[in-house]
């Protein structure tokens, strides 16, 4: 990890959302604090999966109107992905909380060249196309403009043309890491001295029967049809993950051009670690998540004795994905007393690509609250939890970290430690 640059130290002012059980932050807090839940019922017919955390009440001619003008609004609707349209609304709140737009509600022109836009995704648009998606687009009179649809770093792009972020663009790959790596990227894009500011987080739309077949030929997905019981994480009745869509995005910048702006100093970065198992595919394994946690911690400045953390599991309610992050917490955390654990993926499923930055907005919130969200539906704890606290009910607790945990297929481990401001 690069050390930071004397005098840059990055900050999170500004923050936005958009997921299963809430568009906005206030209703997102609110409802996952209160245990209300976004995974919902689905039919589809050649599939066991009936559950997924899906969006409802996202309509872009609605949603849109705030910040788009004219004929832009249905191009964005027509168009751009879901995943690029959640994006879009998640940096839109982000961006309006840091202070960084005008009355026109684009970027404020003195401060274009110094803010840019890392959004990752897992596949953007690519889960949209169906067997015979790419045909009839390429017989389209408008292709080259619809293709943009598919495309996954339209992500990033599009933000940065609707709000005319000058600074650097581009979108991460990071499996169900997307979100969390996005924001270590952008981090170092501050520290390196390549912009002030950066739009970063996760999206993603992955409701598809296609993707839906694949994660169901690996037996990743919960059969269990019942919207409330169906992901349990660290629960011994667990049998796979609930496939979720949504977005979250922050605005990270320098704590000198969040003064400059005006803007509220939510979490303080205090760094991350990234590393790789190297090991296999789908199967963690005990020792890359915990440097990763390791790294993130090492540059906290606080000696351990006086720390308490709140730490947001990754926990996808998989049968060896809990058990492996359990025991690998309690090597970086061998007292119980220091720590309480939650699992946003029990509330609102897996995000995907969109999962780590929308649940490191979560455990930022829960640190400056001092509330943590409720695990459902840890009925039968896994034996591995043991002593340790891990949130049953909302509870308060008053912590001076938040480390968030985000691991994806192919051994990509990505954790980051936020403290409050």
């Amino acid at each position: 990890m690069l050390p930071a640059v004397e005098g840059r130290n990055i900050v999170i002012a500004g923050m936005g959302v958009v997921t299963p059980n809430g568009i906005g932050l206030d209703e997102f807090w609110n409802n996952s604090i209160n245990g209300k839940s976004g995974i919902k019922s689905i039919e589809f017919d050649d599939y066991k999966t009936r559950v997924a955390g899906r969006i409802d009440d996202f309509d872009p001619n609605v949603i849109f109107d705030s910040f788009l003008e004219g004929k832009e609004k249905g191009v964005a609707k027509s168009r751009y992905a879901k995943a690029v349209q959640f994006g879009l609304v998640a940096s839109f709140q982000a961006a309006k909380q840091a202070n960084i737009l005008g009355s026109d509600m684009k970027i404020l022109p003195h401060l274009r060249e110094r803010i840019g836009v890392q959004i990752g995704t897992g596949g953007g648009g690519i889960h949209e196309i169906g067997p015979d998606y790419l045909y009839k687009l390429m017989q389209k009179k408008n292709f080259k403009t619809s293709v943009l649809r598919i495309q996954p770093e339209t992500v990033s792009t599009y933000p940065s043309m609707v709000f005319l972020a000058e600074g650097p663009s581009s979108t991460n790959v990071a499996a169900c890491a997307t979100g969390l790596d996005a924001l270590a990227s952008a981090v170092n894009l501050i520290r390196g001295g390549e912009a002030d500011g950066m739009i970063a987080g996760g999206t993603e739309s992955s409701l598809t029967p296609q993707i839906f077949e694949y994660f169901s030929g690996i037996n990743a997905l919960s059969n269990n049809s019942n919207p409330d019981k169906a992901s349990r994480p660290f629960d011994k009745d667990r049998d796979g993950f609930v496939m979720s869509e949504g977005s979250g995005v922050v605005f990270l910048a320098t704590e000198e051009f969040a003064n400059e702006l005006g803007a509220p100093v939510i979490a303080r970065i205090l760094g991350y670690g990234r590393t790789s198992d190297a090991f296999k595919a789908t199967l963690p394994n005990e020792i890359g998540s915990v440097r990763a946690m390791r790294k993130a911690l090492k540059t906290t400045n606080f000696s351990d004795e006086e720390l308490r953390y709140i730490i947001k599991a990754h926990a996808t309610s998989t049968s060896m994905g809990d058990e492996i992050e359990m025991k690998n917490i309690k090597q970086v955390f061998p007292n119980p007393e220091e720590i309480v654990i939650f699992a946003p993926k029990a509330i609102i499923g897996h995000t995907m690509g969109a999962s780590g930055a929308i649940e490191a907005i979560l455990g930022c919130l829960a640190l400056n609250n001092g509330i943590v969200p409720p695990t459902l539906n840890l009925d039968s704890p896994i034996p591995e939890i043991g002593e340790y606290n891990v949130s049953k009910e909302a509870q308060l607790y008053q912590a001076d970290v938040a480390l968030a945990n985000s691991f994806g297929f192919g051994g990509i481990n990505v954790s980051m430690a936020f403290g409050k401001p």
